[in-house]
């Protein structure tokens, strides 16, 4: 047709479409996510491995939460840090892998594997300016059943603790040193924000 001369087997498709004729196949299959990564950069250098482990942790948090949401659990981490390439310091990249026992979508054996892995890798006094977490070897939750008795697994918390964060807000509740920092010293800096106007109701506009 005359269409597919001039423009693209893409295009010539959609013509097709809109005149009633099917020509784009129906995917009966969605692709599942292959990895999971939640990392920062930091806004200002981070020189103690306990706070680098910190941030860490947070992010485990954040990386479970978008496990259960997708209805999946990871059987491998890799944790990781690294100083920037861009200051006149010495620089520092570390990582380190973890095979789970077990597939999990729960934090506390997240967090406790990232910062086991990570934290005594690090160095006192390098100028860390970026961290993360990787989560690959995804599988459906429950894929992988367990045997009772087999391995001692934590109590599961992870949907009680998104609960409370529906309710309260995000950031309510967590595990550990978690939000013990105020502001976090990993987090960006709110200085430069835009305003809310349409999210926040302190920031709602008042026309008097």
């Amino acid at each position: 047709m005359a269409i597919r001369h001039k423009f693209s087997v893409v295009q010539m498709r959609t013509v097709l479409e809109l005149n009633g004729f099917p020509a784009i196949p129906v995917e009966d299959e969605v692709v599942a996510k292959q990895q999971i990564l939640v990392s920062r950069s930091f806004p200002d250098p981070i020189h103690d491995p306990e706070i680098v482990g910190a941030a860490v942790a947070e992010f485990a948090q954040r990386a479970s939460r978008r496990l259960r949401k997708e209805g999946e659990a990871t059987g491998r981490i890799t944790v990781f840090a690294s100083t920037s390439p861009h200051r006149p310091e010495p620089t520092h990249n570390v990582s380190a892998h973890v095979r789970l026992a077990v597939p999990t979508n729960e934090p506390t054996p997240l967090v406790t594997a990232a910062r086991a892995a990570l934290v005594p890798k690090l160095m006192h006094g390098m100028s860390y300016m970026r961290a993360g977490i990787l989560c690959t070897d995804l599988a459906p939750d429950g894929a992988v059943p367990v045997l009772p008795g087999v391995l001692e697994q934590p109590a599961p918390i992870g949907e009680l603790i998104d609960a409370v964060n529906r309710r309260f807000g995000t950031g309510t509740l967590a595990l550990g040193r978690t939000g013990t920092h105020s502001p976090a010293p990993w987090t960006n800096h709110q200085a430069d924000l835009s305003p809310r106007y349409t999210t926040d109701w302190n920031e709602l506009r008042t026309v008097s």
